[in-house]
């Protein structure tokens, strides 16, 4: 007698996630800045970032960001003008449910605030960013994040000839729409 077992064909987890991703976000950053114990008001920013990395599980993404907020726009033929904070961090993303596209967001790096008018500074410093999303699935090799972020950085105290800059810091709330491919 000859014993006959069904063979099934079982879909892997990772079979239909791509490894590399790169993508582009876009949005509106509430900042809010402060410098020697003065905060300014939280005003709605214009948000702009660039991601990519490698997904080595179906559940887990690693790689970097970066990105950031106008303050005020930069302008080629007067180079006084322009301000920003900026971020380059690396990037872990968890996707913990199998069926439902929802991920967390966590990303830790470097902060820049740049100020080009004359009297002004340039600053660095830590940045942190945490927050979750929706993937929407436009086809096999297309995604439109949405996601929603905090973050908050630190930089470094200035000293000037009879200016000091001490305690400088910023706090955002995000909402980025992006497009991945993969």
């Amino acid at each position: 007698m000859i014993l006959v077992t069904p063979y099934c064909l079982v879909a892997q987890d990772d079979s239909e996630h791509k490894r590399f991703y790169v993508g582009l976000e876009m949005g509106s950053g509430w900042l809010a800045l402060s410098q020697n114990n003065l905060s300014t008001e939280t005003t709605a920013r214009y948000a702009l970032g660039f991601y990519g990395g490698y997904q080595p599980l179906r559940s887990l993404r690693i790689g970097i960001n970066l990105g950031g907020w106008l303050i005020q726009p930069f302008n080629y033929s007067d180079p006084a003008k322009g301000v920003s904070v900026s971020h380059t961090s690396a990037q872990i993303m968890v996707l913990p449910l199998k069926h439902f596209p929802l991920f967390m967001n966590l990303q830790f790096g470097r902060s820049v605030y740049t100020n080009h008018h004359p009297d002004r500074y340039n600053a660095k410093g830590t940045a942190l960013k945490v927050g979750m999303g929706y993937e929407l699935k436009i086809n096999t090799h297309l995604v439109l994040p949405i996601s929603i972020n905090y973050g908050n950085g630190k930089f470094s105290d200035i000293q000037l000839p009879g200016v000091s800059y001490v305690n400088q810091h910023y706090e955002v709330m995000e909402l980025l729409l992006g497009i991945t491919f993969r």
